[in-house]
């Protein structure tokens, strides 16, 4: 499992040099043109996509069909992208949550506690994304799955603009709270039946 994790980790490893000023650069701009809630969240779905491109880096160089031929287990090879993808949101969030503090003591809004509780949020969201995006990268392959990532990712975007549109507040206290109470053992569940299904179909599939 280490040499999986490790494998993908060193194959990621050179997209830093243009991950870290890209997502800067969009979470300034989101945070001139005023948008709260995708400001702080931008770095948690870029970080997110880097564990998908390691999907890309093995269909390229057909590692499936290597991998398969030496003794590890189909569960390990799908459990090793689960953790991946659960370690690079993690790194998104705790980027966001810095560069949220930084900025807010620029506009006078240093409240970390808020901001921390923002970070979670944030993580929780976007594993549930992703948690839904990696069967569907089983199932139908890099190229055949574009579509429906691509409905994946904007479907966030969407929910927010629906919600402002309601006078609904997607970051508000009381929605916060409540994804902190039920978050922990939900997303639990989530990532575990995504993580089934996945095995599922990447069993019963012909590499």
């Amino acid at each position: 499992m280490t040499g999986l994790l490790l494998k993908d980790i060193l194959n990621l490893k050179s997209n830093f040099k243009t991950l870290i000023p890209i997502t800067i650069f969009y979470i300034c701009l989101l945070k001139f043109l005023g948008d709260e809630g995708l400001y702080r969240g931008i770095a948690a779905f870029m970080f997110a996509n880097e564990a998908i491109a390691s999907f890309s880096y093995d269909y390229m160089a057909k590692w499936d069909k290597y991998a398969l031929s030496l003794p590890i287990k189909r569960a390990d090879l799908v459990k090793s992208k689960y953790i991946l993808a659960i370690m690079y949101i993690l790194l998104g969030c705790i980027f966001s949550f810095f560069m949220d503090v930084i900025l807010g003591y620029f506009d006078g809004t240093p409240n970390i506690l808020q901001k921390l509780l923002t970070a979670y949020v944030f993580l929780i969201f976007v594993s549930i994304m992703i948690s839904i995006r990696i069967p569907i990268l089983y199932k139908f392959g890099m190229r055949k799955s574009t579509i429906a990532s691509l409905f994946v990712i904007a479907f966030p975007i969407v929910l927010e603009f629906v919600m402002k549109k309601l006078g609904v507040n997607p970051l508000s206290d009381n929605i916060q709270l409540l994804i902190l109470a039920l978050s922990p053992l939900i997303l639990a569940l989530i990532i575990f039946i995504s993580c089934l299904v996945s095995c599922n179909i990447y069993n019963s599939k012909e590499v």
